[in-house]
């Protein structure tokens, strides 16, 4: 190893370590260690800035991520997931084990569409109101949101970064993410609201039942109130459509995103002025910072000796090679950046699966697991815990951190040991087979889930 691929690789340490220990801001951190990548590299062989801008960064990832972001900001304003949550809700008549599954499926279910800090502060705002409403502590019902609102945004490419930035620089299609991802996140889903249900008596004693005088106040809230332009949720709703069906049929998701947003726009008549402040310009920055520097470290060398080494390690059993991504990104992604940690691998895993052909496209499905999973294992592993937990503690409910450690650690855990299970079944049986078995087996905890609670409710 030479002096500059040394140089290269402790620049990335060093800025991957100030963004963990959050000692300054994460976008500034990436571009100053984009310029240290440029100064180095222009040291070992007078590489200019706009040739390396030109070499490092995906603008067709970049499109989609503003793209996405810009849709985000208009779905969330229009009402329409607080209006599904209560209609939901009202549905369950306040029973807490009713209440806790369909708060959870609401919560994958807009996990799959919202990026999910955007989709954890509006979940959490409408369960405090509910939660306020029936009397019972919040905590519950918070904790089990921020892990499955991950477990979302794993089944689509639409509300993942770590997913956006594997579809269009590793090439992988939404269509692999219906077929191979979304069966197995509903499957995890249905597996933690059991697990959770049972954490929660281990813990607590269980879900605190609502004050039955308090349950009137819920089925007396208009939840239209909630809606706050028609035009915006019905033209919402078209746009996903037309994105999701555009990702899977056209060829280049980078012009449908950007078409989405154009669209969705117009139809709503929002401000792009007041749009644009709203972006989050801070991760859009720091993504540009690792291109660069992760770039860096391709270009001399590095990505290719460490795939080469990893190959060479695993070359003569391929399902212990796909095991130990998905466990060695899952544990790193519980302490430190998934999109950094997705930057890295992707070209590692470009190397590897032309190695193994056919077969290689279970390391994908390993990488996907591993980014979106491993970032539960702790509070400060995924953004979503991280925002979520300030959001309480400013509201007032302030959850523990030991508290949540807890069942984070636990439940990424078991995740993690779950996902080993489908890999292996991947490796047995077939990706198509073993998708359609775990779908299944998704559909019936979920209705068994359901049933208990409903007989528990009618005292059957």
């Amino acid at each position: 190893m030479d002096f500059y691929q040394v140089a290269l690789i402790s620049v990335f340490v060093i800025v991957i370590a100030i963004v963990v220990i959050e000692l300054y801001n994460k976008a500034m951190v990436s571009l100053l260690g984009a310029l240290a990548t440029y100064f180095i590299l222009f040291i070992r062989e007078h590489f200019f800035l706009n040739e390396l801008i030109i070499l490092s960064i995906d603008f067709r990832t970049l499109t989609i991520f503003l793209s996405i972001m810009l849709l985000i900001e208009i779905i969330k304003d229009s009402g329409f997931f607080q209006f599904l949550a209560v209609k939901t809700v009202k549905l369950t008549k306040g029973h807490e084990d009713i209440l806790f599954i369909v708060i959870t499926l609401i919560t994958f279910t807009a996990g799959m569409i919202l990026l999910n800090i955007a989709s954890i502060l509006i979940l959490i705002s409408v369960t405090l109101a509910i939660t306020y409403a029936l009397r019972i502590p919040p905590k519950y019902y918070v904790m089990t949101e921020v892990i499955v609102i991950d477990l979302g945004a794993m089944a689509l490419v639409l509300a993942s970064i770590p997913n956006i930035l594997i579809s269009n620089i590793g090439g992988i299609p939404m269509i692999f993410f219906i077929t191979h991802i979304f069966p197995f996140s509903m499957f995890i889903m249905a597996c933690v609201i059991m697990f959770h249900s049972y954490l929660y008596r281990l813990l607590y004693g269980g879900i605190p039942e609502p004050d039955p005088t308090r349950k009137d106040i819920l089925m007396g809230l208009n939840e239209y109130v909630f809606i706050k332009s028609e035009r915006s949720v019905i033209s919402s709703g078209l746009i996903m459509l037309y994105l999701l069906i555009g990702f899977i049929l056209f060829p280049d998701p980078a012009i449908i995103a950007m078409s989405a947003a154009i669209l969705l726009i117009i139809l709503t008549k929002t401000s792009f002025t007041e749009l644009l402040r709203k972006i989050d310009w801070e991760t859009l920055f720091f993504i540009v910072g690792l291109f660069i520097m992760v770039k860096g470290l391709e270009h001399v060398g590095v990505i290719k000796s460490i795939s080469g080494g990893l190959y060479n390690f695993i070359k003569s059993d391929i399902l212990i090679g796909v095991l130990i991504v998905l466990w060695v990104v899952g544990i790193l992604s519980g302490f430190l950046d998934n999109i950094a940690l997705t930057l890295i691998f992707i070209p590692i895993l470009q190397e590897i699966t032309s190695f193994f052909g056919p077969i290689g496209y279970i390391f994908w499905i390993a990488l996907i697991l591993g980014t979106n999973i491993g970032g539960d294992l702790t509070p400060f592993g995924s953004p979503t815990s991280l925002v979520a937990l300030g959001y309480m503690k400013d509201r007032g409910f302030k959850i523990n951190f030991r508290e949540f450690f807890k069942v984070s650690l636990s439940t990424g855990l078991i995740n993690l040991v779950l996902s080993s299970i489908y890999l292996t079944t991947i490796y047995l049986i077939g990706s198509g087979l073993s998708a359609l078995i775990f779908l299944i087996l998704a559909i019936i905890l979920i209705l068994l889930l359901l049933f208990k609670s409903y007989f528990k409710y009618e005292g059957l």
